[in-house]
């Protein structure tokens, strides 16, 4: 029995890594990655009944996800109804990709042959940690290039052409009655044209999060993580300019079963170059404090979010002190079979209300794009994007408009 629920729970590990994306960004998995959130808070408050009902539920419009098939089958193994589970195995054999086609199937013949009982929890291969890493290239064209955010009097910013090789890896583990996870993401980025080299940037992100196993009486599910973000720039030869740590704990809960609410308390420290601030009046090293309140409900195949967010700056210079309050709505799912879509919109008010020239800016943001994944190829996917921005401010220099067109590749393995 043993034998047999690690290869069940091999087959999803090995197939979930073709199918993970960075979650900094709209994932070509957002719905799958949903039902799998969806699924687990069942489990944690011990319905397992209705976390079989939700993969079902979900199956009848994304019969390719063999991710969710191994899941389903695992959880029918543990309710005792084998003829089930050895069905769903079939089905995710059907549906992975050929590396993982076997695995399934070995399963099901040990389901077949052997019986099936109840898998308990902690018989789960606890000390097996999953790793998974995608590269990217994007490449694209900006009309108003930056010196990374705010940093420069855009009213002179010449456009170029860029790209951006990313690398990503996440591992995701058991951890302390819980579920750990730590991811990284670096990225560079290089401006075609010889006059804006000087803006060429490189970008590492680091982070470690922490979900604790949520009390079978609890109906909120918890996450507690820290960040980390550090920039250079080739002002002269590439140097720092940036980093922010910050901590955070998110609580989320289900409304029903397509709907969520949770909010998130980040604080954090940022710190920049000292060459970023002309006078002690522009240096932007302190505390920042950015709480948020969001909703997210499942339609059909889509998933529509919005949120209510707040940002306070405690910066060591009074121009850069911050106030900031802003909105956010957004729809993303999948279009067609192999198409996945996502349109969003932001706005926000941010008074730098101790600022010598009395700074006030309204921005809007806007976000349309695309993913394709070839049916042969499911770690694979293509993207294109469309940014606009809008920085409206009642001091002419820090008023700006934005746009950028991006295409990307990605694989994931």
């Amino acid at each position: 029995m043993r034998y047999k629920m690690r290869i069940i729970i091999m087959a999803l590990m090995m197939c979930s890594a073709h199918t993970w994306a960075d979650n900094s960004k709209p994932s070509v998995n957002a719905n799958r990655e949903w039902v799998k959130t969806a699924v687990q808070d069942k489990l944690n408050q011990g319905k397992i009944d209705e976390a079989i009902a939700l993969l079902q539920e979900h199956l009848k419009e994304d019969k390719k996800d063999a991710e969710s098939w191994g899941r389903l089958a695992l959880l029918q193994s543990r309710t005792a109804k084998c003829d089930d589970a050895q069905a769903s195995l079939t089905q995710a054999s059907a549906a992975s990709p050929p590396n993982t086609r076997d695995a399934y199937l070995i399963a099901a013949e040990h389901l077949r042959t052997k019986g099936c009982t109840a898998l308990v929890e902690s018989e789960k291969a606890a000390d097996v940690g999953e790793l998974k890493s995608s590269v990217l290239l994007r490449i694209g064209h900006d009309n108003n290039v930056m010196l990374l955010s705010d940093s420069l009097n855009s009213s002179s910013s010449p456009e170029s052409a860029f790209f951006n090789p990313v690398a990503q890896v996440r591992y995701h583990r058991p951890f302390s009655s819980g579920n750990l996870e730590l991811r990284s993401t670096t990225s560079y980025t290089g401006y075609i044209k010889s006059q804006v080299d000087s803006y060429n940037s490189i970008y590492q992100f680091l982070a470690a999060e922490w979900e604790p196993s949520t009390n079978s009486a609890s109906v909120w599910q918890t996450r507690f993580g820290n960040r980390f973000d550090v920039s250079f720039v080739n002002s002269d030869g590439m140097r720092f300019f940036s980093w922010t740590d910050t901590v955070f704990a998110n609580l989320s809960r289900d409304l029903n079963e397509y709907s969520r609410l949770g909010f998130e308390i980040p604080v954090g420290l940022q710190k920049f170059a000292e060459e970023t601030a002309a006078t002690s009046d522009d240096n932007r090293d302190g505390a920042v404090v950015t709480p948020s309140l969001w909703y997210a409900k499942r339609v059909d195949s889509l998933i529509w979010q919005s949120s209510l967010n707040f940002s306070q700056v405690f910066a060591e210079g009074d121009n850069y002190r911050l106030q900031a309050y802003g909105i956010s709505s957004g729809i993303s799912g999948r279009m067609t079979e192999l198409i996945r879509g996502r349109l969003n919109f932001s706005f926000a008010q941010n008074n730098y209300f101790e600022s010598s020239n009395g700074r006030k800016d309204d921005r809007f943001d806007a976000i349309v794009g695309a993913t394709y994944t070839p049916a042969s190829e499911p770690n694979l996917n293509f993207a294109f994007d469309i940014f606009v921005t809008n920085n409206n401010s009642n001091i002419s220099s820090a008023s700006y408009k934005r746009n950028t067109v991006m295409g990307q590749v990605e694989y994931a393995f």
